[in-house]
């Protein structure tokens, strides 16, 4: 029985036969699509490929591997790089054991190989091709079309770096329609919201609507993005487990070569753990912020109570030796006078001793009252001490410091606290004393006034007496004890 291969073999074609028409392959050679055409004869049944002969025929393209425009013959191996050289002896083994079994679809057959150039370098080129058969359908012939795919490569090593770029990207990004439909998302997007890509392919967007934002927001979103412009902006969303989320968003419009927008995307950033983190940090700020205004507040307390008498909320004994030096040093820069009054609570130990501190206490607030209601703005009023009080008048003469010292004492010894069923009454001794006319010095015109004070005591009680009678007129009032 004959071998199919060997009659092949017998009938094989001269180098005038394998070499196709020039005619014929300069019409098929356009836009840089290189013809070849092999004489299978020669490699059948081994198929090697160093005794397969390329016929080449080019106009334009084969130009890519750095040749003239002339017919040229050379062995297969020769025009490919090793790699590719054993893919195709692989390729065409496999397609020509298919078509001697019969199979006519194997025909037809396209890959990818890579050539070298004429400079040294490779290029990639796709080749589509068919296999001629005899009378007997036994392959004879090889034709190829051969093109230089160099471009596309690089631009599907482009798209598949940006792709893996957005595979990786941290951020979700979404791909939609102009109408809101989703085509694309990334994993991140399923990571965020909880929505698997495929399941969510088709959609609308409203699958993430929360509610949380108005007709209007989104209204403004739609005509900007639609006018061709780019969205940014905050959001609420709502996950698939129904959570909410916070979601920073940027969408650009994609048009097409003739302007038309025919995609959206939009690039999402979950920022509800920053809010959560500026939230608490802001509501920590507002807390100490209070915890720092009520501490300025107790520090105002505490520094007024460390100047104020706790019973009667007069200034106390620190607030004075604090005030006199400057008061003093005020009147001797203005020329002024300065009097001050020291006052005391005649027979206190007697009001305690009977009725009880309690009662003695009271008095003294009453006393405050009476005190603060009779002095003018600028006056100073201050417990000294036990039941002795003090007050500083800035820039009053003498005279007028004992009228009004007066008046003070006759309005308190007129006056009564009711006391459950009894009625106590108190009066007052006033030392009075003014600088310059009785002291120089702030010291100097206290004792001066204490002094005074004793000596009203001393003659009687409930009565002024002033410093000196040398310093300035006698002027003392004597008041029968009533």
């Amino acid at each position: 029985m004959n071998n199919p291969v060997v009659s092949a073999a017998r009938d094989r074609p001269d180098s005038a036969t394998c070499q196709l028409r020039g005619g014929l392959l300069a019409r098929l050679t356009l836009f840089g699509v290189t013809l070849f055409g092999v004489a299978l004869c020669a490699a059948l049944p081994a198929l090697a490929l160093d005794s397969v002969t390329l016929q080449l025929k080019w106009r334009h393209q084969f130009q890519f591997a750095g040749y003239s425009e002339e017919v040229i013959a050379q062995p297969m191996q020769d025009a490919l790089t090793p790699p590719s050289a054993e893919k195709v002896a692989a390729l065409m083994r496999e397609t020509i054991e298919r078509l001697l079994a019969g199979d006519t679809k194997a025909i037809y057959v396209t890959t990818e190989v890579d050539q070298p150039h004429r400079d040294g370098h490779i290029v990639p080129t796709e080749v589509v091709t068919t296999y001629l058969l005899d009378k007997a359908d036994q392959p004879v012939k090889l034709l190829g079309i051969t093109r230089d795919i160099s471009q596309r490569k690089a631009l599907e090593s482009e798209l598949r770096t940006r792709v893996a770029a957005i595979e990786a990207a941290a951020d979700a990004i979404v791909i939609t329609d102009t109408q809101g439909r989703l085509l694309y998302v990334n994993p991140a997007f399923t990571r965020q919201t909880g929505f698997d890509r495929e399941s969510v392919k088709g959609h609308d967007t409203r699958i993430l609507n929360s509610g949380k934002q108005s007709r209007a927001f989104y209204a403004q979103l739609w005509q900007t993005v639609l006018a061709g412009r780019i969205w940014r902006g905050e959001l609420i969303n709502r996950r698939k487990n129904g959570e909410l989320y916070e979601e920073e968003m940027a969408i650009s419009p994609v048009k097409n070569e003739q302007g038309q927008i025919e995609y959206f995307v939009a690039v999402k950033r979950d920022i509800s753990g920053q809010r959560a983190m500026e939230r608490a940090l802001q509501a920590a700020n507002q807390e100490l912020q209070q915890n720092l205004d009520k501490i300025s507040r107790l520090q105002e307390i505490l520094a007024e109570q460390a100047v104020r008498d706790p019973l009667t909320g007069l200034y106390n004994r620190r607030y004075l030796d604090e005030t006199l030096a400057r008061e003093f040093a005020r009147t001797e820069r203005e020329d002024s006078p300065l009097a001050v009054a020291m006052i005391d609570v005649d027979f206190f130990k007697r009001i305690n001793d009977t009725w009880g501190h309690s009662a003695g206490d009271e008095i003294l607030k009453r006393l405050a009252q009476c005190l603060q209601l009779g002095v003018r703005e600028g006056d100073i009023v201050c417990r000294y001490g036990g039941e002795e009080f003090l007050l500083l008048l800035p820039r009053i003469a003498l005279e007028i410091a004992f009228q009004r010292a007066e008046r003070l004492r006759r309005e308190f010894a007129d006056s009564a606290l009711q006391w459950g069923e009894a009625q106590i009454q108190a009066t007052l001794s006033i030392g009075l004393a003014s600088f310059p006319d009785h002291a120089q010095t702030p010291q100097a015109l206290i004792e001066q006034a204490d002094a005074a004070l004793y000596r009203a005591k001393r003659s009687g009680r409930n009565r002024t007496e002033v410093a000196s009678a040398t310093a300035s007129a006698a002027i003392t009032t004597a008041v029968t004890p009533g």
